[in-house]
């Protein structure tokens, strides 16, 4: 019973927080979305002349971020209906913000395949991509890990959706309530942020 006080509290305590210090959590910048680009482009051999400019960034939402955060690249893939390439970002610790995705509309094809950028969904003519191999099913017991300011909790839920690694899920613990966790592992979850 105390384990899932304390995990309750470290899922609120970003939200409490925000109220009593009436501080809220600033959105993730396109500088900083741009800094994370960037060098993941220069990572795969593109030169100065060849990024793109924090101002060609297209960032769908604002996202929210704890303080301290630093951003990295987890994904890339050339996206040929829309003609962009699209970046999926996340914070280099899960708790600090939610995954989320930029584009640049605006470089063109050879720079997107000298990035190394693979498709971002098959068409016709192209290689089916093979699935990934399934680590939770819906129904499925599975251990959430909730890590926050040095204190690892880890509690048992019933996974809503099933997932690939790497894929946030639906799950619900013991009292019923249902959050969002990113898969790792065969039945082993990772809590987000709320």
């Amino acid at each position: 019973m105390m384990a899932r006080c304390i995990l309750v509290l470290a899922w609120l305590a970003p939200a409490l927080l925000a109220q009593e210090t009436g501080r809220s959590f600033p959105p993730v910048t396109r500088q900083e979305v741009w800094q994370a680009v960037a060098g993941e482009l220069r990572d795969r051999g593109l030169r100065e002349e060849q990024l793109p400019r924090a101002e060609d960034l297209d960032l769908p939402v604002a996202v929210p971020a704890s303080q301290g955060r630093t951003l990295r690249v987890a994904a890339v893939c050339w996206d040929a209906d829309r003609g962009r390439v699209e970046f999926r970002l996340e914070c280099r610790e899960a708790v600090q913000c939610i995954p989320f995705l930029a584009y640049v509309p605006s470089i063109d094809v050879r720079t997107a395949e000298r990035a190394h950028a693979g498709s971002c969904r098959s068409g016709p003519g192209s290689a089916p991509a093979q699935p990934k191999k399934v680590a939770v099913r819906a129904g499925e017991r599975a251990m959430v890990v909730l890590v926050a300011n040095r204190l690892r909790l880890t509690t048992s839920v019933i996974c809503l959706e099933r997932g690939t690694e790497g894929e946030i899920i639906r799950v619900k613990n013991q009292d019923g309530h249902i959050f969002r966790a990113r898969v790792r592992a065969p039945a082993v979850l990772e809590a987000l942020p709320q």
